[in-house]
């Protein structure tokens, strides 16, 4: 196992959103994860680094808002480092046409 990556279940508090324009919109598709993940919970751990005491989230973020409003109080989570979700960020980046995420300092 990489010495970069941990798998803990993290409180969905401690768990922010790092992309400052993501807006949550409730929808059907949302509803849907939200009964899924009440059923048989969540899938793939989602991939977060760590900053300072809180945990940053770049993508799965509508699956994420899922989990949150279906009432889990912690989700499975892959920390890693901060190098290596700069990396993330610049994939993502690589499809997005409007806005940017910012790389992690």
């Amino acid at each position: 196992m990489n010495k970069n990556i941990e798998i803990k279940n993290i409180p969905v508090e401690k768990i922010k959103i790092g992309d400052e324009e993501f807006e949550v919109k409730y929808n059907d598709v949302i509803k849907r994860m939200e009964t899924k993940i009440k059923i048989s919970g969540v899938k793939r751990p989602f991939i977060v680094t760590k900053i300072g005491e809180d945990y940053v989230l770049y993508n799965c973020l509508n699956t994420f808002t899922a989990a949150k409003n279906a009432g889990l109080r912690t989700v499975p989570c892959k920390v890693i480092s901060n190098k290596m979700m700069n990396l993330k960020i610049q994939h993502l980046n690589f499809y997005r046409r409007d806005h940017k995420l910012k790389e992690i300092k």
